[in-house]
């Protein structure tokens, strides 16, 4: 049966084991990203260094005395490039991952931009639109009100062939401001129609860009505190590799502080 004080010190080396494989995982996936072209033998190497670098933090705690000046020197000076190595090739990583979706979430910005762009020249065209209708509907009233008055005109009313000429006259004004007013009010229903065609696209878009979680998320943050996105992305990053690596190491010694002094 394990015992109370055996509990501690076997979850201890599970969790120092546990973020030193996934730290290591990271750092060698993305020093092999780092050198795509040299893939499998940049994570080979990277593996070996992430091995050593662990072996060696071991070999440092329980051998410190019977270590020279020299060596001990050379194994701190290793164990630090090999953090900074490890944090580097998790940088990398953590970047690879972001840029794939920061990309794909920058195309659809542009792409909402443009459509937006185009709202606003149709809005700008319905607009005018709008306003020929209204100057149209003046106009027929000011022909009809003029048709009203030729017909209660005496004198018009005495000569029959130009009253004819003249009724016949204000009628094709009229018909022809009725014409203009008709395509005038289907071109803004065509404009209408068309906004309404990228309102929808803009929202598929929109949806779309929801599977980019991560991207929205980090958005979100960066206007809470008012940074842009990359900046936010990239401190976030710097927090974890700050704390990852040097975490496992830490807690490699703790474990053999523990293994050690029972």
């Amino acid at each position: 049966m394990i015992s109370k004080e055996t509990v501690f010190p076997i979850t201890l080396g599970i969790s120092a084991l546990f973020v030193a494989v996934i730290a290591a995982f990271f750092s060698i996936m993305g020093i092999g990203m780092l050198f795509s072209g040299a893939f499998f033998s940049a994570v080979l190497m990277a593996s070996a260094l992430e091995f050593g670098k662990l072996t060696a933090t071991t070999f440092l705690y329980r051998y410190w005395n019977k270590t020279s000046k020299w060596l001990r020197a050379y194994l701190i000076v290793a164990v630090m490039a090999l953090m900074a190595i490890t944090s580097l090739g998790v940088f990398g990583w953590l970047s690879a991952a972001y840029q794939g979706s920061s990309l794909k979430y920058e195309i659809t910005q542009q792409q909402i931009s443009v459509l937006e762009g185009q709202k606003t020249q149709l809005d700008s065209q319905s607009e005018i639109s709008t306003n020929r209708i209204k100057e149209l509907s003046s106009l027929r009233s000011t022909q009809e009100a003029r048709m009203s008055e030729a017909l209660n005109n005496t004198v018009l009313a005495r000569n029959p062939t130009q009253f004819r000429q003249v009724q016949e006259q204000n009628l094709q004004l009229i018909r022809d401001t009725e014409s203009s007013v008709s395509d005038e009010q289907k071109k803004l229903e065509s404009l209408r129609g068309q906004r309404l065609d990228i309102d929808k696209r803009i929202a598929d878009i929109r949806m779309e860009n929801i599977k980019t979680k991560d991207v929205v998320t980090f958005q979100f943050v960066a206007d809470s505190i008012g940074l842009s996105l990359n900046t936010t992305v990239k401190w976030f990053i710097v927090v974890i590799i700050v704390v990852f690596d040097p975490l496992a190491v830490c807690l490699i010694l703790s474990y053999n502080v523990i293994v050690f002094d029972r």
